[in-house]
């Protein structure tokens, strides 16, 4: 091999004169068409060696692109996800607290702003499905993390929902909570739905 290229060298060499052995004419020929082949064959190699190389370079370029597509759809859907849940607990305890005398619109429109916002968080949901699906075990970044102070920020975003069903979440925390190697961004998300279920189906 020349470098990171394959290379091949092919050498004659005679002792005697090729004019005083007339004889070998033929077979030097014979040899010559016997090396023309093996070159042929080399050029080949060399020309698919070639190809090789550059299909394995866009392979890993198109795999470089695609784990950073994966990537962007999983942090931009974690992105969405909290506000979103936000807003729509946020409407409902609104729907509860408006005058219909005063403000007759204002249910319809605080339930067009809940319902839409509920069907962007779905939508999001499903990109985030099929992210962590693909792309899941590339997108943690296992940080050590407090786990209290995630825990008052769910309660708070979802303060609203608990209000309105006259419920009260207290954080229990009399003794020490570890910290814990997590991705923030993730467990806020297990902590949203775990909490929000248990708001949504208690009486």
């Amino acid at each position: 091999r020349a470098g990171d290229r394959p290379a091949l060298l092919i050498t004659l060499s005679f002792e005697d004169s090729l004019d005083s052995h007339p004889q070998w004419g033929q077979g030097l020929m014979e040899m010559q068409l016997v090396l023309q082949l093996i070159i042929d064959q080399w050029m080949g190699f060399v020309s698919r060696d070639q190809e090789l190389q550059q299909l394995s370079s866009q392979k890993n370029a198109l795999s470089r692109l695609n784990r950073m597509q994966g990537r962007f759809v999983g942090m931009a859907s974690h992105e969405f996800k909290t506000p979103l849940t936000s807003i729509t607990a946020y409407a409902d305890a609104l729907l509860g607290q408006f005058d219909e005398e005063n403000m007759p619109l204002a249910t319809e429109f605080l339930g067009v702003i809940r319902n839409e916002a509920g069907r962007l968080l779905r939508m999001v949901n499903r990109i985030l499905d099929f992210s962590r699906m693909e792309y899941g075990a590339r997108l943690l970044g296992a940080t050590a993390h407090d786990l209290r102070p995630l825990i008052l920020e769910t309660i708070l975003a979802l303060r609203p929902t608990v209000a309105v069903k006259n419920l009260t979440c207290v954080l229990d925390d009399t003794q020490l909570v570890p910290r814990a190697l997590v991705d923030a961004d993730l467990i806020r998300q297990v902590m949203v739905n775990l909490i929000g279920n248990a708001v949504k189906f208690t009486p």
